[in-house]
């Protein structure tokens, strides 16, 4: 109805216009002064014609403002398709990431957060941010549910009271996403108090409506007994559920429960599949498990490639002990590894071929240790059995040092080392 007004409106105007054009030239010729008198005999000429002009070219309108339009009329494929054909536009993907999370789906909204990180530097048109703005803040006040919560998202971190009560109206409305940061209010305090009772209603109204982040919540509150009474069977439950809407959070947990053995039969294996699904989405926290896992052959094969690669990823994407176990395999790559049985027969067969083949080398030994320095500056091994002879290693640091205090005599351990050494020790 208010568009059809606003066509009336233009009508009128123009008309009215039009008429008074055309009365202000008659008033004018009826005014004294120099006017000219038309006789009766004379004929008026009459009035040039000008000639018609096209009209104007409409201006073809944004990629994001049809997408837009699309998706608040519910058109989510044709929504859909604009925004993956203008994947290198800013603000259609910030749309595009609005409208997928929007509408619950999660997994693909990190997948598009991430694509349009890479294109914030280019400038936004102010005219077409505008005009996205206006529609939306327009469509909100109509009760439009889809804009409402997009109006909340905007709002979010400038004035959150705004932000919340936008959220509020797309909630009341079933809208799940919304239900989920009202939650997320409640559960930091963000301008309400902070209240982990209503957090919990709003996350468990938002997981009901199948809000993959919200399953994640409701499970943790399970899982440390927040709210309700813990229940680790139900929290896994809950993190299956949001895993299997493909969210790289419930997919990690789900991992972590098969790891741990919490809620479920432990099994490293099946861990370690739910942290590689989880990985492969770029949860780095699943990235670092997982080449931990790789690392350790936990659950899997022993594979220093797969380690590596996995341990590179997390770390690029943040994650502290990745980077920290990265930086280890690739110290660990320069090491020679060999056993201290070898290295002490070749030591015996020839000693001077073996000063060729391992001095200045970086080792990584493992034999039985044999002696341990009672004043703390170094260890022995050697091969087991009987031996008189052995691989002294120094005690470089005091965390060195505190690692020997936990060790026994006759043990199997590992040391890494470079050779600084090699010859018969005499007395």
């Amino acid at each position: 109805m208010k568009k059809v007004l606003a066509g009336l409106l233009f009508c009128f105007v123009f008309a009215f216009t039009a008429c008074a054009e055309e009365a202000s030239v008659a008033s004018s010729d009826q005014t004294g002064g120099n006017a000219a008198v038309v006789s009766e005999a004379e004929t008026p000429q009459a009035p040039v014609a000008e000639e018609s002009q096209p009209p104007a070219a409409e201006e073809p309108k944004a990629p994001v403002l049809v997408a837009l339009e699309l998706w608040l009329e519910g058109k989510d494929e044709e929504a859909f398709n604009i925004c993956e054909s203008n994947s290198q536009d800013y603000l259609t993907q910030v749309l595009y990431s609005d409208y997928l999370l929007g509408t619950g789906k999660v997994a693909d909204t990190l997948r598009i957060m991430k694509r349009f990180k890479k294109l914030q530097e280019k400038q936004i048109d102010e005219k077409i941010m505008n005009a996205y703005y206006q529609k939306i803040l327009q469509s909100a006040n109509e009760n439009n549910v889809r804009a409402a919560f997009l109006m909340g998202k905007f709002e979010r971190g400038i004035d959150e009271n705004k932000s919340i009560a936008w959220f509020r109206k797309a909630a009341e409305k079933g809208n799940a996403a919304a239900a989920f940061f009202i939650g997320v209010a409640y559960n930091h305090g963000n301008k309400v108090k902070k209240d982990a009772k209503e957090a919990f209603k709003w996350f468990k109204k938002s997981a009901d409506g199948g809000f993959s982040q919200a399953l994640i919540e409701i499970g943790l509150a399970y899982n440390a007994g927040r709210v309700v009474k813990r229940d680790l069977k139900a929290a896994f439950n809950y993190y299956l559920k949001g895993a299997q809407l493909g969210d790289s959070d419930g997919l990690y947990q789900v991992g972590w429960c098969f790891y741990n053995g919490n809620g479920v039969k432990k099994d490293l294996a099946e861990a370690a599949k739910w942290y590689r699904k989880a990985a492969e989405l770029n949860d780095e926290d699943a990235q670092y498990d997982l080449a931990m896992m790789y690392h350790l052959g936990k659950g899997v094969q022993h594979d220093a490639a797969e380690a590596k690669k996995w341990a590179k990823l997390a770390a690029d994407n943040g994650h502290e002990k990745a980077k920290a176990l990265y930086d280890a395999i690739v110290e660990s790559e320069k090491y020679m590894t060999c056993t201290a049985k070898k290295m002490l027969s070749d030591l015996n067969d020839n000693a001077l071929a073996a000063n060729d083949d391992y001095m200045g080398k970086y080792v990584k030994v493992t034999g039985v240790l044999s002696v341990i320095d009672s004043s703390g500056r170094y260890i022995v091994i050697d091969g087991g059995g009987l031996s008189v002879t052995g691989i002294n290693c120094k005690i470089m640091t005091k965390e060195q040092r505190d690692k020997v205090k936990k060790l026994k005599r006759n043990q199997k351990i590992t040391v890494l080392g470079k050779v600084v050494h090699v010859g018969e020790v005499v007395g």
